[in-house]
């Protein structure tokens, strides 16, 4: 009898941890100056491995200024549910290379790179 309680016991602590684990998996509300801060730190992380950011060959502030620029540009270019994903991505620092090559594959964002850099050069 003792056994069955404890077994009792058990479960009902390990289905009210699942439970809070569940409640806490909710989704974070959006930040947009996380955004800002987390897209402009995997744009520069992951521009060298981009052809095309690379044969740019920008310098360290020229790339950072750039990263900023496109990731606030991304703030109107991506929809919500893309950005949220990506958003989760950076959060967890999972699969970022693969992050990269999302944000650079966007006919749009290829578009606000070349401008961003060009910017740089008015700032």
């Amino acid at each position: 009898m003792m056994l069955k309680h404890a077994s009792f016991i058990l479960w009902t602590l390990l289905l009210g941890f699942a439970c809070a684990g569940i409640a806490q998996a909710e989704p974070r509300t959006f930040d947009q100056t996380s955004w800002l801060t987390l897209a402009s730190q995997t744009c520069a992380s992951q521009a060298p491995n981009n052809p095309q950011v690379a044969a740019l060959d920008l310098s360290h502030e020229h790339l950072n200024y750039s990263c900023h620029c496109v990731a606030k540009s991304m703030l109107t270019i991506l929809p919500v549910s893309e950005r949220n994903q990506l958003m989760e991505q950076m959060r967890t620092r999972r699969n970022l290379q693969q992050a990269g090559q999302r944000i650079f594959a966007n006919p749009e964002v290829k578009k606000t790179v070349a401008s961003c850099a060009a910017s740089y050069y008015w700032n």
